[in-house]
């Protein structure tokens, strides 16, 4: 008994840990943009997209729940404690729990059933896309700006990000069997 309870403080530290990362890579590349004077702070954000990499591990590690816990919990209790991602004038906080979420659901969805990394972090990420479009088109989250477009939106985001997504690419799987084969 006392061995399966091991296990479960293992898995809640282990959970977590990668909870932790999903918000602790976003500030420090938060504060990188500052101490490094970028105009735009959230440039490297947009960029490398941090706060995706601690969902994908958490959802490909631990499942589809705890993934899309972690993309649920990750926005909000980083804004609570940076104020970023932003919550006005464009709602990020509420765009990205969407997303994230998503991104947890399916991502740990998908490799639950296939065991294929690269699979899971592909649909997670195209799922999360289209979330977001949805919740966009359908006015669920309202943006006040007659010049935004959704489509132009979702295309700047994944152009802005093809270097953080590229990333996740080549490192998460990577990563995920090394983990798993501990």
């Amino acid at each position: 008994m006392e061995l399966s309870l091991l296990k479960g403080k293992e898995k809640i530290i282990s959970f977590l840990t990668a909870f932790g990362i999903t918000l602790t890579i976003p500030w420090v590349m938060h504060y990188m943009g500052l101490a490094l004077n970028i105009q735009d702070p959230t440039l490297l954000g947009k960029v490398f997209l941090p706060m995706h990499i601690g969902v994908f591990i958490g959802a490909m590690m631990f499942g589809p729940i705890q993934g899309a816990l972690i993309g649920s919990f990750a926005p909000i209790v980083s804004f609570m404690v940076t104020g970023m991602p932003i919550i006005a004038p464009f709602p990020m906080v509420q765009l990205m729990t969407v997303e994230l979420a998503i991104y947890g659901l399916i991502t740990g969805l998908v490799y639950k059933k296939t065991k294929k990394e690269y699979l899971a972090l592909v649909s997670g990420m195209i799922s999360g896309r289209i979330a977001m479009l949805l919740v966009l088109s359908l006015g669920l989250i309202a943006i006040k700006n007659p010049n935004f477009s959704t489509l132009m939106f979702i295309k700047s985001g994944v152009l802005s990000g093809i270097i953080g997504i590229t990333i996740q690419l080549a490192l998460i799987p990577i990563l995920i069997k090394k983990l798993k084969r501990k």
